[in-house]
């Protein structure tokens, strides 16, 4: 605040106004990035959940095998 009081001590609307216009879009910008990145993180966790299903079967199959080879 003190940085928009100017030599009169008053505040400087202008500088004031352009400023939150600016931090607006700052955080709108952010914010669409979060959204971007908690997209990624939702697929990047839908590929793991994918692989450890696949390397559960794989070892499901695995034993299966060893099972039939002893009797």
């Amino acid at each position: 605040m003190k940085e928009h009081l100017g030599e009169s001590k008053s505040l400087n609307i202008s500088k004031w106004k352009s400023e939150v216009i600016a931090l607006k879009k700052e955080k709108d910008t952010l914010y669409s990035q979060i959204i971007d990145i908690r997209k990624e993180v939702e697929q990047a966790e839908s590929v793991r959940s994918c692989i450890e299903k696949l390397q559960q079967e794989n070892r499901e199959i695995t034993q299966a095998k060893k099972q039939e080879l002893d009797l």
